[in-house]
């Protein structure tokens, strides 16, 4: 079982705020992290993120988990759409 660091928790968190940049290290930390934090923001977004069909709903509602106290996931993460590839 491994920790997440906090490295991999900010580039899972960028990701989600749409740097297109670290998608493959953010797909990399959720496959190295996803059986031992299965119930985090971060994992159940990549999931979502990785999936042949995405549910852009739940992916809005970890992005909200996963913004700072008092912002809202819009304006921490914006609306970016991590399903789509560009």
């Amino acid at each position: 079982m491994s920790t997440m660091t906090d490295s991999d928790r900010n580039v899972i968190r960028r990701y989600a705020a749409g740097d297109r940049a670290l998608r493959i290290q953010a797909i990399e930390a959720f496959c190295e992290h996803q059986a031992s934090h299965a119930g985090t923001p971060e994992i159940r977004l990549m999931a979502e993120a990785t999936s042949l069909v995405p549910d852009h709903l739940l992916q809005a509602q970890y992005r909200r988990q996963m913004a700072p106290p008092g912002a809202s996931a819009h304006t921490a993460f914006g609306d970016s759409d991590l399903g789509t590839a560009r």
